[in-house]
């Protein structure tokens, strides 16, 4: 029986502590998991490791990668080259194929078999319908399910993941919208375009300028834009001039460009720079919540946004008040009530009061729930900045 099956990690049950938050943590050069007061509830034992999640944790030995599960057991031998978080039953997995020296992707369950095909070019996160975009050796893009089964077949020259229950899809150089059948809701004629957002979608017009249309394809408003974001919390950002304003769903501007630059809403906040490297939060009114005094400011993840003041970190509330005043190298985004920071090159981690839970001393801990690390979607088709 192969050595890999036999493996198990320490024979303490993790069912008792799997709900507490668990890190994946590195000390001495190997990564394990700790709990947020940074007892090893795995050990480190582990080239390299990423977060749990949907009850499974991605782990490196000797440049390869495996799963733990919730009870310390490998799912498969080290052997693949890239892997990505189970979702649900099945898990994006690639190996490197030598001779083409490129990777290629399959999927796998959570006894570690295969499932279905194993010959992509790249597989998509699956969307909420239960498909995932996948690219063909030849170029083609389609859609497949969890069986690895073409569902809308690879007749495209490239897609978007679905919003809104359409899909952005390209043919014979233009961009369009297809439903879930892979028949065309709006034709591919425009050269570049976004994902559907709350029902609208932002799309280049002949004279490069950007306007908003609704699912049918019929233009919303009348005004056109340099630059048009996606919506996102019933509004959007845009650009015109050189300045930026927020946009409402009939296509008008609720605030008019001023902004050196906006980023988009999240629970009614968003990231805007002014004075031209300063950075504060402003409301859907254009009010300013946090003044743009800052080096950085990042997005808001649980009522908590990290702010940078000079080379130092810390975190505000969504008053403007100082959770924890600038004293991190380094911070991660909040989940789960926690968050990882940096001090003197170590990490330790706080709670959403800026109470240390665990001083400084990982070589580094990986924030919680972080997600696949991969640009699977390429959320717009224009130019930002």
């Amino acid at each position: 029986m192969k050595k890999w099956f036999c493996f198990v990690l320490a024979a303490t049950a993790l069912s008792n502590v799997f709900g507490q938050n668990l890190f994946a943590a590195k000390a001495k050069g190997s990564y394990g998991f700790i709990d947020h007061m940074g007892q090893w509830i795995i050990p480190a034992t582990f080239d390299d490791a990423e977060a749990f999640n949907n009850g499974y944790a991605r782990v490196k030995k000797s440049g390869h990668w495996s799963y733990i599960d919730k009870d310390k057991r490998l799912v498969t031998e080290f052997r693949f080259d890239k892997v990505y978080n189970f979702e649900g039953e099945v898990a994006r997995v690639g190996i490197i194929d030598e001779e083409r020296r490129k990777i290629t992707y399959g999927l796998i369950n959570t006894k570690g078999q295969w499932v279905g095909r194993r010959e992509f070019d790249e597989i998509g996160k699956f969307a909420d319908n239960g498909l995932a975009l996948a690219e063909t050796r030849s170029g083609d893009w389609g859609f497949i399910d969890k069986n690895g089964q073409w569902v809308i077949r690879p007749t495209f020259g490239g897609l978007r993941d679905f919003h809104d229950g359409l899909a952005m899809a390209r043919s014979k150089g233009k961009w369009g919208y297809i439903d879930k059948t892979g028949h065309w809701v709006i034709p591919p004629i425009y050269n570049h375009a976004t994902n559907f957002r709350e029902g609208f979608a932002s799309i280049e017009t002949k004279g490069g300028r950007w306007a908003l249309i609704d699912s049918q394809g019929v233009p919303v408003g009348s005004l056109a834009f340099d630059v048009l974001k996606p919506f996102s919390d019933s509004v959007t950002t845009a650009r015109l001039a050189g300045r930026w304003g927020i946009v409402g769903k009939h296509g008008q501007w609720i605030v008019e460009p001023k902004f050196d630059y906006l980023g988009q809403f999240v629970d009614g906040l968003c990231r805007t720079r002014q004075k031209g490297f300063y950075w504060g939060v402003v409301d859907k009114a254009g009010k300013w919540v946090i003044q743009p005094d800052f080096e950085n400011v990042l997005p808001f993840s649980e009522g908590i946004c990290r702010v940078k003041k000079g080379t130092l970190w810390g975190y505000m509330d969504r008053t403007g008040k100082w959770v924890v005043e600038p004293t991190f190298q380094s911070a991660e985004a909040f989940h789960n009530g926690y968050a990882t920071v940096k001090m003197k090159g170590e990490w330790g981690i706080i709670d959403r009061t800026g109470k240390v839970t665990l001083e400084p001393s990982f070589d580094k801990i990986r924030p919680q729930d972080e997600g696949d690390d991969t640009a699977e979607e390429e959320e717009t088709e224009m130019k930002d900045e």
